[in-house]
C-alpha cells in the first residue's frame, strides 16, 4: 500500500480536490507503475469517491454504483430499493428490476437520495457526481465508505475491477454514460425548459422518445433503453446534458441532436 497527497493542505497542492478524470493522472500512473491492485481517492472533505483499476483505468461514478449494487445484491444478500438520481445510469434499474426490488428516481441533489434512505428499506442510494450510502449506513454520501467497498469487490472476486465491470456488462447490457456542459445564458433557461416540455419531438436522432419526465430539468426516455436529461445550472450560466446509450453510435446521434437544441436556442 502506498499513499500520496495524504498530507493537510488547504490548498490541495493547487489542483481541484474534486476526484475526477484529469485530477487523478498521477493516481494512476502509480497503480500502473506499482502493479497495485487498485487506486483509491477522496475529495476535500471525503463524501466523493475516485476508484483507479488495476489497468490505471479511472470507474465512473455510474460504474461504481452498477458494480456495488450487484455485490451488495449477490455477494452480501443484502435486499431492498436501490435509489439513484434522474442524472445517474439506468443500469441500476436493470439490475433491480432482476432482483425484484424497486428502483426510485429523485431529482439531482444527494439530500434527495437521502430523504429516502430515511424512509427505510434502501439498499443502496447514489449520484452520478460520485456520492453514496448504504444500508445500516448513515443517510449521508461517504467517499471513504465507498472506497472500501470496493476494496471488498476486489478481494471477494478475486479479479481486477474492470473484469468484474465486464460481467456486469455481459448480464444487464452496456452502458455508455457522459455529461456535456454548455454555455447558456441564465435568461433564457426558462424559455429552454418550456420548449423542451412543451414540444418534445418524436425522435431523437433516429431514436423514438417514449417518455417525457419533468422531476428536474427534461428528461426523454428513448428507444433501446437511452435516455438524455437536460438540466440548467442553477448557479452557473450552464445547461448540463447527461446522455445514457447502449452504442457508440446511438450516444453519437444523442449528443449531435442535444448540440443542436443547445445551440439554437441560446
Amino acid at each position: 500500500m502506498e499513499a500520496i497527497h495524504e498530507i493537510r493542505d488547504a490548498f490541495f497542492g493547487g489542483r481541484l480536490p474534486e476526484p475526477a478524470e484529469g485530477n487523478l493522472d498521477e493516481l494512476a500512473n502509480l497503480v500502473q507503475k506499482g502493479g497495485f491492485d487498485l487506486g483509491l481517492a477522496l475529495d476535500g472533505d471525503a463524501d466523493r469517491f475516485g476508484v483507479i483499476d488495476s489497468d490505471g483505468r479511472l470507474l465512473t461514478s455510474n460504474q461504481v454504483l452498477a458494480v456495488l449494487a450487484l455485490h451488495l445484491l449477490r455477494r452480501r444478500r443484502m435486499s431492498g430499493r436501490i435509489v439513484r438520481t434522474v442524472a445517474t445510469t439506468h443500469l441500476l434499474d436493470a439490475i433491480a428490476s432482476a432482483h425484484g426490488v424497486e428502483c426510485v428516481e429523485t431529482p439531482v441533489g444527494f439530500k434527495y437520495v437521502a430523504a429516502e434512505m430515511l424512509n427505510g428499506d434502501v439498499l443502496i442510494g447514489g449520484e452520478e457526481s460520485g456520492g453514496l450510502s448504504i444500508a445500516g449506513h448513515v443517510p449521508e454520501k461517504d467517499g471513504l465508505l465507498a472506497d472500501l467497498l470496493m476494496c471488498e469487490v476486489a478481494a471477494m472476486s478475486g479479479e481486477s475491477l474492470s473484469k468484474v465491470l465486464g460481467r456486469v456488462y455481459e448480464e444487464f447490457g452496456h452502458r455508455i454514460t457522459r455529461r456535456i456542459d454548455v454555455q447558456y445564458p441564465a435568461e433564457a433557461k426558462g424559455d429552454l425548459l418550456s420548449r423542451l416540455t412543451e414540444r418534445a419531438p418524436s425522435h431523437v436522432g433516429e431514436l423514438e422518445v417514449r417518455g417525457v419526465k419533468t422531476i428536474d430539468g427534461v428528461k426523454y426516455l428513448l428507444e433501446r433503453g437511452a435516455w438524455v436529461l437536460v438540466r440548467p445550472s442553477g448557479t452557473e450560466p450552464v445547461v448540463r446534458a447527461y446522455i445514457e446509450a447502449g452504442s457508440e453510435g446511438d450516444f453519437a446521434a444523442i449528443e449531435e441532436w442535444t448540440k443542436k437544441q443547445l445551440e439554437t436556442s441560446a
